[in-house]
């Protein structure tokens, strides 16, 4: 089928019109995708204010008789005790050496703290803890990759850990053990509203190495090798989420960093890291500070995401009215193409 050329002169108009407006695009999509970094740098700054005591500020002056971070600590340590011996005799238990009497619990080694000189200064109010004191840090297990099966229970491995802070599966990323293996090794199944952080990176990009993620609702995977599960103590466990995004637990990270070409973490560092303790009442505010700021944020970058996703669409509709001859008037005065052509093959006999 046949089309008919524009005259000249609209054609020059069209181009002169289209090369404007995909200006205007580029530099759209360039305004656009400057925002991300901005927004990330956003995100590092309201972790960092929370745990320097900014957030919460307010909160403390109007409640200056709770309980302090150093008493709370007492108990957070006396409750750890507690979870280490349930723990434990769950596993003589489960061997058959169900213990006569209390021996067994002298094994329980109280952890050390942390040394507070050098550490930045906090609140009134709050104190420093190392994290093997608050909590516990388990290695996950090497299950071997000849097992793999298309069915049977996820198994977690450092690619499902995203930089949103979610667990992610896909068809490309998940692999599977036969279910026997989530039978056979309990302890190593991840449920729902469980910390998980990477040990290993071959890549500090998007903070792969230390990155955590929460697990979701109906979660059930299995803890693979150079991936810890982290169980906090006594604080909820966002603050715990949080803190671990936080870029005072990044600048720890970095100290690690033996400038090869595989990052490796160990628990043990994991264990020392000094960890900010506040009374529990400042700690719940402080996470539904971060949770409604953060979600203003979450925000901003989904409708971003939006706008650039609609930058391509914009263009090929450009396209798609230049050539319908509705991106510029038309003029009478304009010398048909046909008549141009024929002017010119005239010319050229």
């Amino acid at each position: 089928m046949a089309h008919s050329a524009p005259p000249l002169n609209e054609q020059r108009r069209i181009v002169a019109k289209l090369e404007s407006l995909q200006a205007r695009s580029r530099r759209a999509r360039e305004a656009l995708d400057a925002v991300p970094p901005l927004l990330e740098k956003l995100r590092q700054s309201i972790l960092a204010a929370a745990f320097r005591g900014d957030l919460t500020k307010d909160w403390r002056a109007k409640h200056k008789d709770v309980e302090p971070a150093s008493e709370f600590l007492k108990r957070i340590r006396v409750e750890r005790r507690k979870k280490w011996e349930e723990a434990e005799l769950a596993k003589l238990t489960a061997k058959g050496k169900a213990p006569r009497d209390d021996a067994w619990k002298g094994k329980y080694k109280e952890p050390e703290g942390v040394d507070a000189a050098g550490l930045p200064g906090l609140p009134e109010g709050w104190c420093w803890a190392a994290w093997r004191e608050v909590g516990f840090c388990q290695n996950g297990r090497a299950f071997p990759s000849a097992e793999y099966s298309s069915e049977g229970t996820k198994l977690l491995r450092p690619g499902n850990l995203h930089v949103s802070g979610r667990l992610e599966w896909t068809e490309g990323n998940t692999r599977r053990m036969p279910a026997s293996w989530a039978t056979e090794f309990p302890d190593f199944v991840v449920g729902e509203g469980e910390l998980l952080m990477n040990l290993t990176a071959q890549s500090l990009k998007d903070e792969f190495l230390g990155r955590v993620c929460l697990s979701a609702p109906g979660e059930k995977c299995l803890l693979n090798q150079r991936l810890a599960r982290l169980t906090g103590l006594g604080l909820p466990t966002s603050y715990w989420l949080w803190f671990f995004k936080s870029p005072g637990f990044r600048r720890y990270v970095d100290t690690l960093n033996t400038g090869s070409l595989i990052q490796h973490m160990f628990t043990s560092q994991v264990d020392a890291c000094a960890v900010p303790i506040m009374p529990l009442e400042e700690a719940q505010t402080l996470v539904d500070v971060i949770t409604a700021r953060l979600g203003v944020v979450h925000a901003l970058d989904t409708q971003v995401q939006e706008q650039t996703a609609h930058i391509p669409s914009l263009d090929r509709a450009l396209l798609a009215k230049a050539f319908r001859g509705e991106l510029v008037p038309q003029d009478p005065n304009d010398e048909p193409a046909p008549d141009m052509l024929a002017r010119l093959n005239s010319a050229t006999r």
